[in-house]
Formats: C-alpha cells, structure tokens, sequence
C-alpha cells in the first residue's frame, strides 16, 4: 500500500498545473483564493479517486491477526418432539 504523503508533491503539481491552464489570468481577482479553491478542488477529487479504490488484502495479514477461538461441542440431546422424527 502506498502511503498518502507520497501523493502530496503530485497533488501541489495538478494545483498549479490547473492554474497555468488558466486562459486569462489577468481576471483572477484574488490569486490566493484562487489557488485555495483550485487545490480544494483536486484534494477533493483525489479523496473521492481514494474512496472508490479498495485496499488490497493480504492473506498473511489475515492469518496472522486471526485467532481462533475455542469451541466447545456439546452432546446432542434426543427430543422426541423434534420435527425430524
């Protein structure tokens, strides 16, 4: 599993790529809340990307955290009432 900071230098890049993708960058009005809204935005899709992918599950993991609990067998009891006689 990768870990999410590994993500974080990809995810400031698609921020600032989005805002060079700008046509007329004269018209932004406040560049910083701009950037805020833009890098909103792609953390938003990131988490959505996120959510849709299962984690992988190592079977080892599994077996290594289960412990089995003990069973106890108890004797069948003979009912003469019961719906399989």
């Amino acid at each position: 599993m990768r870990h999410a900071s590994a993500d974080v230098p990809d995810l400031i890049q698609e921020v600032f790529l989005r805002l060079l993708r700008v046509p007329d960058r004269e018209t932004i009005r406040n560049p910083q809340a701009y950037l805020y809204t833009i890098a909103g935005h792609v953390l938003h899709q990131y988490t959505l990307a996120r959510a849709l992918v299962a984690e992988p599950i190592d079977p080892a993991d599994i077996a290594a955290n289960w412990a089995p609990r003990s069973i106890t067998i108890l004797p069948l009891q003979s009912n003469s009432n019961s719906a399989l006689n």
